[in-house]
Protein backbone atom coordinates (compact mmCIF):
# COMPACT_ATOMS: atom_id res chain seq x y z
CA UNK A 1 0.00 0.00 0.00
CA UNK A 2 3.10 2.60 0.98
CA UNK A 3 4.72 1.90 -2.39
CA UNK A 4 1.18 2.35 -4.65
CA UNK A 5 1.16 5.99 -2.24
CA UNK A 6 4.89 7.24 -3.90
CA UNK A 7 4.09 7.92 -7.05
CA UNK A 8 1.19 10.11 -6.31
CA UNK A 9 3.04 11.96 -3.75
CA UNK A 10 5.86 12.72 -6.31
CA UNK A 11 3.17 13.78 -9.09
CA UNK A 12 1.57 16.25 -6.01
CA UNK A 13 5.26 17.58 -5.48
CA UNK A 14 5.54 18.29 -9.38
CA UNK A 15 2.06 19.75 -9.53
CA UNK A 16 3.19 22.09 -6.58
CA UNK A 17 6.72 23.25 -7.95
CA UNK A 18 4.96 24.05 -11.48
CA UNK A 19 2.08 26.13 -9.85
CA UNK A 20 4.90 28.14 -7.78
CA UNK A 21 7.08 28.30 -10.92
CA UNK A 22 3.96 29.88 -13.28
CA UNK A 23 2.93 32.05 -9.95
CA UNK A 24 6.70 33.32 -9.50
CA UNK A 25 6.18 33.91 -13.62
CA UNK A 26 2.89 35.94 -12.51
CA UNK A 27 3.96 37.99 -10.17
CA UNK A 28 7.29 38.90 -12.58
CA UNK A 29 4.55 39.58 -15.55
CA UNK A 30 2.38 41.96 -13.49
CA UNK A 31 5.13 43.71 -11.84
CA UNK A 32 6.76 44.13 -15.09
CA UNK A 33 3.85 45.59 -16.44
CA UNK A 34 3.18 48.20 -13.40
CA UNK A 35 6.41 49.47 -14.07
CA UNK A 36 6.29 49.87 -17.37
CA UNK A 37 2.86 52.06 -16.53
CA UNK A 38 4.78 53.38 -14.19
CA UNK A 39 7.05 55.13 -16.98
CA UNK A 40 4.21 56.15 -19.30
CA UNK A 41 4.70 52.85 -21.33
CA UNK A 42 2.05 50.34 -20.83
CA UNK A 43 2.35 47.89 -22.64
CA UNK A 44 0.67 47.11 -25.95
CA UNK A 45 1.19 43.30 -27.16
CA UNK A 46 -0.35 43.94 -31.07
CA UNK A 47 2.43 47.03 -31.23
CA UNK A 48 5.30 44.84 -29.95
CA UNK A 49 3.92 42.39 -32.77
CA UNK A 50 3.76 44.54 -34.97
CA UNK A 51 7.47 45.88 -34.24
CA UNK A 52 8.60 42.04 -34.30
CA UNK A 53 6.84 41.09 -37.76
CA UNK A 54 8.15 44.48 -39.70
CA UNK A 55 11.61 43.35 -37.64
CA UNK A 56 11.78 40.08 -39.27
CA UNK A 57 10.63 41.12 -42.69
CA UNK A 58 13.41 43.31 -42.89
CA UNK A 59 15.66 40.59 -42.32
CA UNK A 60 13.88 38.25 -44.32
CA UNK A 61 14.22 40.57 -47.73
CA UNK A 62 16.11 39.97 -50.40
CA UNK A 63 17.92 43.31 -50.54
CA UNK A 64 21.12 41.69 -50.35
CA UNK A 65 22.37 38.25 -52.36
CA UNK A 66 23.79 37.35 -49.14
CA UNK A 67 20.44 37.21 -47.31
CA UNK A 68 18.93 34.93 -50.45
CA UNK A 69 22.00 32.76 -50.22
CA UNK A 70 20.68 32.51 -46.51
CA UNK A 71 17.19 31.58 -47.29
CA UNK A 72 17.86 29.22 -49.67
CA UNK A 73 19.90 27.02 -46.94
CA UNK A 74 16.79 27.19 -44.59
CA UNK A 75 13.72 24.47 -45.14
CA UNK A 76 11.29 26.29 -44.55
CA UNK A 77 11.95 28.80 -47.60
CA UNK A 78 11.31 27.34 -50.98
CA UNK A 79 14.59 27.66 -52.66
CA UNK A 80 12.98 27.95 -55.92
CA UNK A 81 11.90 31.54 -55.11
CA UNK A 82 14.27 33.53 -53.63
CA UNK A 83 17.92 34.21 -55.05
CA UNK A 84 19.04 36.83 -57.30
CA UNK A 85 20.38 36.01 -61.19
CA UNK A 86 22.18 38.19 -63.27
CA UNK A 87 19.99 39.79 -65.79
CA UNK A 88 21.24 40.97 -69.48
CA UNK A 89 19.20 44.39 -69.44
CA UNK A 90 18.73 45.65 -65.38
CA UNK A 91 21.66 43.85 -63.85
CA UNK A 92 20.06 41.50 -61.80
CA UNK A 93 16.41 39.99 -61.23
CA UNK A 94 15.19 37.82 -57.66
CA UNK A 95 13.76 34.94 -59.09
CA UNK A 96 10.26 35.87 -57.24
CA UNK A 97 10.47 38.87 -59.30
CA UNK A 98 10.96 36.96 -62.48
CA UNK A 99 8.21 34.58 -62.07
CA UNK A 100 5.65 38.20 -60.65
CA UNK A 101 7.41 39.25 -64.17
CA UNK A 102 5.94 36.41 -66.43
CA UNK A 103 2.71 36.22 -64.27
CA UNK A 104 2.08 39.85 -64.75
CA UNK A 105 2.67 40.11 -68.31
CA UNK A 106 0.14 36.92 -68.91
CA UNK A 107 -2.25 39.33 -66.99
CA UNK A 108 -1.68 42.72 -68.78
CA UNK A 109 -2.91 40.74 -71.59
CA UNK A 110 -5.87 39.38 -70.14
CA UNK A 111 -7.46 42.39 -68.58
CA UNK A 112 -10.31 44.04 -69.74
CA UNK A 113 -10.47 46.40 -72.11
CA UNK A 114 -11.90 48.96 -70.30
CA UNK A 115 -8.98 48.70 -66.84
CA UNK A 116 -6.52 51.61 -66.37
CA UNK A 117 -3.13 49.77 -65.81
CA UNK A 118 -0.38 51.54 -63.96
CA UNK A 119 3.31 50.69 -63.48
CA UNK A 120 5.45 51.54 -60.78
CA UNK A 121 9.20 51.32 -61.13
CA UNK A 122 12.35 52.60 -59.49
CA UNK A 123 14.14 51.20 -55.92
CA UNK A 124 12.81 49.95 -52.84
CA UNK A 125 10.94 52.69 -51.87
CA UNK A 126 8.95 52.74 -55.39
CA UNK A 127 8.96 48.72 -54.44
CA UNK A 128 7.32 49.13 -50.48
CA UNK A 129 5.07 52.09 -51.94
CA UNK A 130 3.30 49.59 -54.41
CA UNK A 131 2.83 46.58 -52.42
CA UNK A 132 -0.77 46.04 -50.82
CA UNK A 133 -1.58 47.56 -47.56
CA UNK A 134 1.03 50.23 -48.32
CA UNK A 135 0.81 53.20 -51.23
CA UNK A 136 -1.26 51.38 -53.96
CA UNK A 137 -4.96 51.59 -52.10
CA UNK A 138 -5.05 54.94 -51.35
CA UNK A 139 -3.47 55.85 -54.19
CA UNK A 140 -5.91 54.27 -56.53
CA UNK A 141 -8.82 54.96 -54.59
CA UNK A 142 -8.05 58.73 -54.99
CA UNK A 143 -7.69 58.12 -58.20
CA UNK A 144 -10.80 56.38 -58.73
CA UNK A 145 -12.91 58.93 -57.22
CA UNK A 146 -12.28 61.21 -60.01
CA UNK A 147 -14.51 61.44 -62.96
CA UNK A 148 -12.52 60.83 -65.94
CA UNK A 149 -11.33 57.34 -65.27
CA UNK A 150 -15.31 56.80 -65.58
CA UNK A 151 -15.39 53.67 -62.76
CA UNK A 152 -12.55 52.03 -64.36
CA UNK A 153 -11.03 49.71 -62.45
CA UNK A 154 -7.51 50.90 -61.76
CA UNK A 155 -4.39 48.06 -61.79
CA UNK A 156 -0.88 48.39 -60.34
CA UNK A 157 1.58 46.60 -61.17
CA UNK A 158 4.78 46.83 -59.30
CA UNK A 159 8.21 46.56 -60.93
CA UNK A 160 10.41 48.25 -58.61
CA UNK A 161 13.26 46.51 -57.19
CA UNK A 162 15.52 47.13 -54.35
CA UNK A 163 18.69 49.09 -55.00
CA UNK A 164 17.62 49.59 -58.94
CA UNK A 165 19.24 53.23 -60.06
CA UNK A 166 18.71 54.83 -63.64
CA UNK A 167 19.43 53.90 -65.98
CA UNK A 168 18.14 50.54 -64.90
CA UNK A 169 14.08 52.03 -64.92
CA UNK A 170 14.77 53.06 -68.29
CA UNK A 171 16.16 49.68 -69.57
CA UNK A 172 13.26 47.64 -67.40
CA UNK A 173 10.31 49.71 -69.29
CA UNK A 174 11.81 48.71 -72.37
CA UNK A 175 12.40 45.16 -72.17
CA UNK A 176 8.10 45.33 -70.88
CA UNK A 177 7.75 47.23 -73.90
CA UNK A 178 9.34 45.01 -75.84
CA UNK A 179 7.18 42.12 -74.65
CA UNK A 180 4.92 44.02 -76.50
CA UNK A 181 2.21 44.81 -72.97
CA UNK A 182 1.28 48.55 -72.61
CA UNK A 183 0.13 50.30 -69.82
CA UNK A 184 -1.86 53.42 -69.66
CA UNK A 185 0.67 55.05 -67.33
CA UNK A 186 3.70 54.79 -65.80
CA UNK A 187 4.76 56.40 -62.24
CA UNK A 188 8.92 56.22 -61.38
CA UNK A 189 9.67 57.37 -57.41
CA UNK A 190 13.15 57.29 -57.67
CA UNK A 191 16.28 60.04 -56.42
CA UNK A 192 18.07 58.63 -53.36
CA UNK A 193 19.34 55.38 -54.69
CA UNK A 194 21.20 57.29 -57.19
CA UNK A 195 22.78 60.28 -55.52
CA UNK A 196 23.53 57.61 -52.43
CA UNK A 197 24.60 54.29 -54.63
CA UNK A 198 25.83 56.90 -57.14
CA UNK A 199 27.75 58.57 -55.19
CA UNK A 200 29.18 54.97 -52.95
CA UNK A 201 30.01 53.93 -56.26
CA UNK A 202 32.06 56.97 -57.26
CA UNK A 203 34.03 56.77 -54.01
CA UNK A 204 35.09 53.67 -54.59
CA UNK A 205 36.14 54.40 -57.95
CA UNK A 206 33.37 52.95 -59.93
CA UNK A 207 31.34 54.36 -62.51
CA UNK A 208 28.40 56.43 -60.90
CA UNK A 209 25.40 55.76 -63.04
CA UNK A 210 26.71 51.44 -62.61
CA UNK A 211 24.14 49.59 -60.87
CA UNK A 212 25.23 49.64 -57.13
CA UNK A 213 28.60 47.99 -57.17
CA UNK A 214 27.82 46.02 -53.81
CA UNK A 215 24.76 44.21 -55.96
CA UNK A 216 26.06 43.73 -59.10
CA UNK A 217 29.81 42.87 -57.39
CA UNK A 218 28.23 40.54 -55.00
CA UNK A 219 27.26 38.25 -58.03
CA UNK A 220 29.85 38.62 -60.56
CA UNK A 221 32.40 37.46 -57.25
CA UNK A 222 30.00 35.02 -55.83
CA UNK A 223 32.01 32.11 -56.55
CA UNK A 224 34.90 34.35 -55.34
CA UNK A 225 37.57 31.98 -53.39
CA UNK A 226 39.15 35.06 -51.60
CA UNK A 227 38.80 33.74 -47.71
CA UNK A 228 38.07 37.34 -46.41
CA UNK A 229 34.86 37.83 -48.36
CA UNK A 230 33.74 34.08 -47.40
CA UNK A 231 34.75 34.96 -43.94
CA UNK A 232 32.22 38.55 -43.83
CA UNK A 233 29.09 36.72 -45.40
CA UNK A 234 29.33 34.02 -43.49
CA UNK A 235 29.27 35.86 -40.34
CA UNK A 236 26.62 38.16 -41.94
CA UNK A 237 24.53 35.03 -42.79
CA UNK A 238 25.08 33.06 -39.38
CA UNK A 239 24.11 36.05 -37.31
CA UNK A 240 20.65 37.16 -39.68
CA UNK A 241 19.81 33.14 -39.10
CA UNK A 242 19.95 33.30 -35.33
CA UNK A 243 17.89 36.74 -35.51
CA UNK A 244 15.09 35.24 -37.82
CA UNK A 245 14.60 31.91 -35.62
CA UNK A 246 14.36 34.04 -32.29
CA UNK A 247 11.71 36.47 -33.95
CA UNK A 248 10.10 33.56 -35.75
CA UNK A 249 9.92 31.86 -32.28
CA UNK A 250 8.58 34.32 -30.42
CA UNK A 251 5.72 35.17 -32.81
CA UNK A 252 5.04 31.20 -33.41
CA UNK A 253 5.00 30.91 -29.63
CA UNK A 254 2.83 34.14 -29.04
CA UNK A 255 5.39 35.01 -26.26
CA UNK A 256 5.04 38.41 -27.14
CA UNK A 257 1.55 38.67 -25.63
CA UNK A 258 3.92 38.62 -22.33
CA UNK A 259 5.00 41.91 -21.06
CA UNK A 260 8.31 40.79 -19.96
CA UNK A 261 9.30 38.50 -23.24
CA UNK A 262 7.98 41.09 -25.83
CA UNK A 263 9.57 44.47 -24.69
CA UNK A 264 12.86 42.63 -24.05
CA UNK A 265 12.57 41.29 -27.53
CA UNK A 266 11.95 44.17 -29.32
CA UNK A 267 14.52 45.88 -27.65
CA UNK A 268 16.97 42.67 -28.63
CA UNK A 269 15.73 42.60 -32.37
CA UNK A 270 16.41 46.19 -32.79
CA UNK A 271 20.16 45.77 -31.19
CA UNK A 272 20.42 43.02 -33.64
CA UNK A 273 19.39 44.96 -36.61
CA UNK A 274 22.06 47.75 -35.64
CA UNK A 275 24.63 44.77 -35.42
CA UNK A 276 23.50 43.22 -38.74
CA UNK A 277 24.27 47.08 -40.21
CA UNK A 278 27.80 46.42 -38.70
CA UNK A 279 27.87 43.28 -40.54
CA UNK A 280 26.78 44.09 -43.55
CA UNK A 281 29.14 47.11 -44.17
CA UNK A 282 32.29 44.97 -43.23
CA UNK A 283 30.90 42.31 -46.30
CA UNK A 284 30.49 45.31 -48.39
CA UNK A 285 33.57 46.72 -47.47
CA UNK A 286 35.65 43.55 -48.30
CA UNK A 287 33.35 43.44 -51.69
CA UNK A 288 34.37 46.70 -52.65
CA UNK A 289 38.26 45.72 -52.00
CA UNK A 290 37.92 42.74 -54.79
CA UNK A 291 35.97 44.66 -57.10
CA UNK A 292 38.66 45.72 -59.16
CA UNK A 293 37.63 44.72 -62.59
CA UNK A 294 36.32 47.12 -65.36
CA UNK A 295 33.74 45.00 -65.99
CA UNK A 296 32.49 45.83 -62.71
CA UNK A 297 33.56 49.62 -62.19
CA UNK A 298 32.79 50.54 -65.61
CA UNK A 299 34.83 52.62 -67.54
CA UNK A 300 34.68 56.51 -66.01
CA UNK A 301 36.19 55.84 -62.34
CA UNK A 302 34.79 59.38 -61.36
CA UNK A 303 36.05 60.99 -58.28
CA UNK A 304 32.79 61.76 -55.97
CA UNK A 305 32.98 65.35 -56.82
CA UNK A 306 32.42 64.75 -60.25
CA UNK A 307 30.41 61.78 -59.14
CA UNK A 308 27.19 63.97 -58.75
CA UNK A 309 27.28 66.03 -62.01
CA UNK A 310 27.08 62.68 -63.15
CA UNK A 311 24.76 61.53 -61.20
CA UNK A 312 22.10 64.03 -62.08
CA UNK A 313 22.79 64.08 -65.67
CA UNK A 314 22.13 60.36 -65.68
CA UNK A 315 18.84 61.00 -63.62
CA UNK A 316 17.67 63.67 -65.49
CA UNK A 317 18.58 61.99 -69.15
CA UNK A 318 17.00 59.08 -68.09
CA UNK A 319 14.06 60.41 -67.27
CA UNK A 320 13.73 62.37 -70.40
CA UNK A 321 13.91 58.76 -72.19
CA UNK A 322 11.59 57.00 -70.10
CA UNK A 323 9.18 60.08 -70.74
CA UNK A 324 10.02 59.80 -74.63
CA UNK A 325 9.50 55.62 -74.86
CA UNK A 326 6.38 56.24 -73.31
CA UNK A 327 4.99 59.32 -75.19
CA UNK A 328 5.42 57.05 -78.20
CA UNK A 329 2.91 54.89 -77.14
CA UNK A 330 0.62 57.19 -76.18
CA UNK A 331 1.36 56.10 -72.28
CA UNK A 332 1.32 58.60 -69.62
CA UNK A 333 4.83 59.03 -67.64
CA UNK A 334 4.60 60.71 -64.26
CA UNK A 335 8.30 61.80 -62.46
CA UNK A 336 8.35 61.77 -58.76
CA UNK A 337 11.29 62.96 -56.25
CA UNK A 338 11.01 60.71 -53.43
CA UNK A 339 11.69 61.98 -50.07
CA UNK A 340 15.09 61.06 -47.69
CA UNK A 341 15.93 61.50 -44.25
CA UNK A 342 18.95 62.99 -45.15
CA UNK A 343 18.08 65.80 -46.86
CA UNK A 344 18.45 68.34 -44.42
CA UNK A 345 15.33 70.38 -43.85
CA UNK A 346 13.16 67.97 -45.23
CA UNK A 347 11.15 66.63 -42.28
CA UNK A 348 12.05 67.74 -38.24
CA UNK A 349 13.43 64.30 -37.03
CA UNK A 350 12.55 62.55 -34.16
CA UNK A 351 14.88 60.76 -31.71
CA UNK A 352 14.01 57.81 -33.01
CA UNK A 353 14.46 58.87 -36.80
CA UNK A 354 18.28 59.84 -35.46
CA UNK A 355 19.04 57.02 -33.85
CA UNK A 356 18.22 54.95 -36.97
CA UNK A 357 19.50 57.29 -39.74
CA UNK A 358 23.16 56.11 -39.61
CA UNK A 359 24.46 55.13 -42.77
CA UNK A 360 27.70 55.12 -44.46
CA UNK A 361 29.32 58.70 -45.22
CA UNK A 362 29.04 58.50 -49.02
CA UNK A 363 25.28 58.05 -48.96
CA UNK A 364 24.78 60.28 -46.00
CA UNK A 365 26.72 63.03 -48.62
CA UNK A 366 24.80 61.90 -51.62
CA UNK A 367 21.27 62.95 -50.16
CA UNK A 368 22.93 66.08 -48.47
CA UNK A 369 24.37 67.53 -51.54
CA UNK A 370 22.89 65.57 -54.50
CA UNK A 371 18.79 66.56 -53.73
CA UNK A 372 19.22 69.98 -53.96
CA UNK A 373 20.58 69.30 -57.59
CA UNK A 374 18.09 66.54 -58.47
CA UNK A 375 15.44 69.46 -57.75
CA UNK A 376 17.12 72.11 -59.87
CA UNK A 377 16.85 69.44 -62.25
CA UNK A 378 13.72 68.40 -61.78
CA UNK A 379 12.47 72.17 -62.27
CA UNK A 380 13.90 71.45 -65.71
CA UNK A 381 12.29 68.74 -66.48
CA UNK A 382 9.32 69.98 -66.05
CA UNK A 383 9.73 72.79 -67.97
CA UNK A 384 10.93 70.63 -71.01
CA UNK A 385 7.48 68.74 -70.61
CA UNK A 386 8.10 66.34 -68.31
CA UNK A 387 5.47 66.02 -65.57
CA UNK A 388 7.58 65.58 -62.86
CA UNK A 389 6.70 65.65 -59.14
CA UNK A 390 9.06 67.39 -56.71
CA UNK A 391 7.64 65.30 -53.44
CA UNK A 392 10.68 65.49 -51.48
CA UNK A 393 9.64 67.41 -48.98
CA UNK A 394 6.30 66.13 -48.52
CA UNK A 395 7.08 65.29 -44.75
CA UNK A 396 8.05 68.76 -43.73
CA UNK A 397 5.55 69.73 -41.43
CA UNK A 398 5.54 66.01 -40.04
CA UNK A 399 7.00 65.65 -36.39
CA UNK A 400 6.27 62.24 -35.33
CA UNK A 401 8.24 59.52 -36.56
CA UNK A 402 8.02 57.99 -40.36
CA UNK A 403 11.13 56.38 -40.59
CA UNK A 404 12.62 53.38 -39.56
CA UNK A 405 16.21 53.85 -41.83
CA UNK A 406 17.69 56.28 -44.07
CA UNK A 407 15.29 56.24 -46.44
CA UNK A 408 12.30 54.06 -45.55
CA UNK A 409 9.25 55.04 -44.27
CA UNK A 410 6.31 53.60 -42.39
CA UNK A 411 2.81 53.32 -43.74
CA UNK A 412 1.85 56.93 -42.07
CA UNK A 413 4.54 58.30 -44.78
CA UNK A 414 3.41 56.09 -47.72
CA UNK A 415 -0.31 57.14 -47.03
CA UNK A 416 0.74 60.78 -46.94
CA UNK A 417 3.17 60.08 -50.48
CA UNK A 418 0.17 58.15 -51.88
CA UNK A 419 -1.92 61.46 -51.87
CA UNK A 420 1.05 64.02 -53.20
CA UNK A 421 1.25 60.97 -56.08
CA UNK A 422 -2.25 60.76 -56.82
CA UNK A 423 -2.98 64.94 -56.39
CA UNK A 424 0.26 65.39 -58.84
CA UNK A 425 -1.33 62.28 -61.13
CA UNK A 426 -4.46 63.98 -61.53
CA UNK A 427 -2.60 67.61 -62.12
CA UNK A 428 -0.38 66.53 -65.22
CA UNK A 429 -2.23 63.51 -66.39
CA UNK A 430 -4.35 64.07 -69.70
CA UNK A 431 -8.08 64.58 -69.63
Amino acid sequence: MVAAKRPRRRFSKWILRAGLVLGALGVVEIGFRVWLASRGDAYDSSAAESELRRRLRAFSGETFLERAQLENEDAEVDPGTTGRLPHPFTGWQTVRGAQELEERVRATRALPPDSYLIWIVGGSVAGIFGNPGSGVEPLTTHLAADPRFGGRKIVVHNYARAAYKQPQQVTLVTHLFSLGVRPDAVINIDGFNEVAIGSMNATNGSDPTYPDLTQWGALVLADSAAPELADARDALNAHIRRTRRFAGTVLGLRLHHSAAVGWWSTRLMAHWTWRTGKLETAYKETLLALATSATLRGPSGAGERDGLGAIVTNWTESSRSLHAICSARDVFYLHVLQPTLHDEGSKSLSQEEIDCSNVRDSWRRGARDGYPLLREAGDTLRASGVAFEDASRVFRDVSESLYYDACHFNRAGNLLLAERVADAFLLYAPE
